[in-house]
């Protein structure tokens, strides 16, 4: 078997199938995007392509080092499964070529993700000027450890599917469960594994204006 040449575009393959293509992609940046500076994502819901996608880097070295951290990751309910592309992009190629052409994209896409996020800020403004409610006694951190978590000051905006990104990153996950009121459960299959993603996640701020308050569950 001819081993595959590192190249800065990666192929990744396993993914779930139920998750729509916006969704996707933007799941794919976030994860993808601490290990370089990304030139493109490619993922298309053709039957031949289905299930798959590229993430196309600056340099090979980021590429490496996200092939080797993601790894099995399981993202979407389904572990990754990464190699180095076999074939350089159009993309690639393009910016090899012309020079600006990714950069222009890469441009584009970040005042895409600005208007975006200055929506949610708005909405989010919005929020917190509302008087805010009483403490709920279904998650405190009186409660004692057990292996489900009590997620606080969460944005409207937070889904199941977005919930489960996050904390899926620590073994053990079983699910994320959204309630009304900005609130979420999120259980583990044992304590242990319950407090690693409380201590890592008390006061992540998922928006500028939203520090997760996490803790545990009250039986």
């Amino acid at each position: 078997m001819v081993d595959i040449k590192p190249s800065q575009t990666l192929y990744i393959n396993n993914l779930n199938e139920k998750i729509k293509k916006h969704d996707l992609k933007k799941g794919l940046y976030y994860l993808f995007c601490p290990y370089g500076r990304m030139l493109d994502i490619i993922a298309m819901k053709t039957i031949k392509m289905r299930g798959q996608a590229f993430v196309i880097f600056a340099d090979t070295a980021s590429a490496t080092t996200a092939l080797k951290m993601l790894q099995g990751f399981v993202f979407f309910q389904k572990p990754l499964r990464i190699q180095y592309s076999r074939k350089e992009s159009t993309q690639v190629t393009r910016d090899k070529g012309a020079g600006q052409t990714s950069e222009m994209l890469r441009k584009k896409e970040e005042e895409r993700e600005r208007r975006r996020k200055k929506k949610l800020a708005q909405k989010v403004q919005m929020a917190v000027a509302a008087p805010a409610p009483p403490p709920t006694e279904q998650g405190t951190d009186n409660a004692r450890p057990n292996n489900v978590l009590f997620v606080q000051n969460l944005p409207d905006e937070a889904t199941d599917a977005m919930l489960t990104m996050l904390f899926n990153q620590f073994s053990g996950f079983v699910e994320a469960r959204k309630a009304t009121g900005g609130v979420a459960f999120i259980e583990y299959e044992n304590e242990a594994q319950a407090t690693a993603a409380q201590t890592a996640y008390h006061g992540f701020k998922l928006t500028p204006s939203h520090a997760l308050q996490v803790s545990y569950a009250k039986k």
